[in-house]
């Protein structure tokens, strides 16, 4: 055998090792990788999380995509029957990427190439996303007002909290889904949320039109509480605003962003290497801290700086109550759960 007839056999003998390893053909990974995602502060901390430390010392050079979710997704409609898409990866909010998946955009994942994907919270854990930042949803509170800490969103309606509570706009699934569990109702039935949120207008409730406008009312006193994710309350307590959280007695909802895999992305192998980075210690670490995010492996939880975690950990006694968002009843029902947060409740 030749020099050069050796090298070409162990080339081969390489390239199939490395189809029988990860399902994939061997390419190079240097291959360009374009990932949907946002821009701003997202956009940033993902290239100091994942791309500078992670990808571009493995040779992948990561084309970034920025956009809101609405673009991305008539883009994926768009070019779905085509066999090479413009996407490779693709990040969006929990219910935009079930979304895609049940419009079959998505590539359903394999498990075994994900290390770590058995230590995600089964309550965020997906055959079709792997979730980049996590944080519980619950009743945030100014601790200069509100000397009684409230345990549960029910709370919210009690005299003390009169015309004192507010609620965002976009936001309207959760408020819908923290009444229906004060009010008897569950993930997959908000009805019970209707009559129990008409009770909390009648009380004067404040809706804001955003999160900053809410945190806004929440620092100054304009309210006293509302419902929110706990990121927030971390972000908004660390610069200086005197906010508590509260994990509600009814159960933890968490809100997660991923990223998925559509189907006709053009270099999946190089995929699976991003998805990879995305729940590693140091991205997780990256995210929580600048974030307020809870990390969503155990290992790398237990990696970051304790006075840290100790805001952003899920706290033992709620571990037993983690409810799963029934995202199927959600997407069946948004319209008609839309039209009367804004026909009934807004008007």
């Amino acid at each position: 055998m030749t020099d050069i007839s050796r090298r070409n056999a162990l080339g081969l003998m390489g390239a199939s090792a490395l189809t029988l390893a990860t399902g994939m053909p061997a390419r190079a990974q240097s291959s360009r990788l374009v990932v949907g995602t946002y821009g701003g502060d997202s956009q940033r901390f993902f290239t100091d999380a994942v791309t500078t430390p992670l990808l571009t010392p493995k040779g992948i050079n990561v084309v970034i995509d920025a956009a809101v979710d609405g673009p991305r997704e008539l883009k994926l409609q768009a070019e779905r029957n085509l066999p090479r898409g413009s996407y490779d990866v693709i990040q969006g909010q929990a219910s935009v990427m079930f979304r895609l998946y049940d419009q079959g955009l998505l590539d359903t994942l394999d498990p075994s190439k994900i290390t770590g994907y058995d230590q995600i919270e089964a309550a965020i854990r997906t055959n079709y996303a792997i979730p980049q930042t996590v944080t519980a949803r619950g009743v945030l509170y100014n601790t200069e007002f509100v000397k009684t800490p409230p345990t549960s969103y029910a709370d919210l309606w009690s005299p003390e909290l009169e015309g004192k509570v507010g609620l965002i706009d976009q936001h309207f699934l959760m408020a819908m889904t923290a009444a229906s569990l004060a009010n008897g109702g569950s993930v997959s039935d908000l009805e019970p949320g209707k009559a129990k949120l008409m009770e909390l207008k009648k009380k004067g409730v404040k809706i804001y039109p955003s999160n900053e406008a809410f945190g806004q009312a929440l620092s100054t006193g304009e309210i006293w509480a509302g419902i929110m994710i706990q990121s927030r309350a971390v972000m908004w307590a660390n610069g200086g605003s005197k906010i508590g959280f509260c994990y509600p007695k009814e159960g933890t909802i968490f809100d997660w962003w991923g990223f998925g895999i559509p189907k006709n992305s053009r270099n999946k192998q190089a995929a699976y290497v991003l998805l990879n980075a995305i729940i590693a210690d140091s991205a997780q670490a990256i995210w929580s801290v600048n974030m307020g995010t809870t990390p969503v492996t155990t290992s790398a939880l237990a990696k970051i700086d304790s006075a840290h975690a100790a805001k952003v950990a899920l706290p033992e006694n709620a571990k037993s109550h983690v409810l799963k968002i029934d995202e199927e009843y959600l997407l069946k029902n948004f319209k008609p759960l839309k039209d009367w947060w804004d026909r009934d409740f807004k008007a």
